[in-house]
């Protein structure tokens, strides 16, 4: 059996039915990430697949599953995701779509700070997941979105694709 991973979602776990406040951080810890996946799959969607959304794309993938997981392990059902945007609702540029990014990633970490991880204190498992994705969000996206918007604002840049080493949020995501 594969070593217990509770970053992962797949840690000790508390018996007995969630409270209605532990699913419902469940649930909008789950709806940001679907958000920011529907975003960033749109802005592939407009531009390719240009740094860092590409790479970061399959971290919201990632976060959004470690949540399902959670989910699934302590008997709820996990919506689909429910957001779908249109390339022509990105901004028109990489690096303004870079700026909503940034704005988007200090949100998503302010969410988990002062929402979500008050109310599911007490419950490891799903403490752990929490942090893992508030510090993705700190520490490795918003660096990320914020070292390529300079690239992308600077004169003469051209668009750099996935193929591309992710700057700032390397191995943390």
């Amino acid at each position: 059996m594969p070593e217990q991973n509770p970053e992962r979602g797949d840690g000790p776990c508390r018996s007995g039915p969630l409270p209605d406040a532990v699913v419902d951080a469940l649930l909008a810890a789950l709806d940001d990430e679907f958000q920011a996946e529907a975003t960033y799959r749109a802005v592939i969607g407009r531009f390719g697949r240009v740094m860092p959304f590409a790479v970061i794309l399959g971290a919201e993938q990632r976060h959004a599953a470690a949540v399902i997981r959670l989910l699934h392990r302590y008997g709820r059902a996990a919506p689909a995701n429910p957001y779908h945007w249109a390339p022509d609702q990105i901004p028109g540029s990489l690096a303004a779509a870079c700026d909503a990014a940034v704005a988007a990633e200090v949100k998503n970490a302010a969410l988990y700070d002062h929402a979500l991880l008050p109310v599911v204190q007490g419950y490891p498992d799903i403490e752990a997941v929490f942090l893992r994705l508030r510090d993705a969000s700190s520490h490795c996206h918003l660096p990320a979105f914020r070292h390529w918007a300079e690239i992308y604002r600077s004169e003469g840049a051209q668009r750099e694709t996935a193929e591309e080493p992710c700057r700032g949020g390397d191995g943390c995501c």
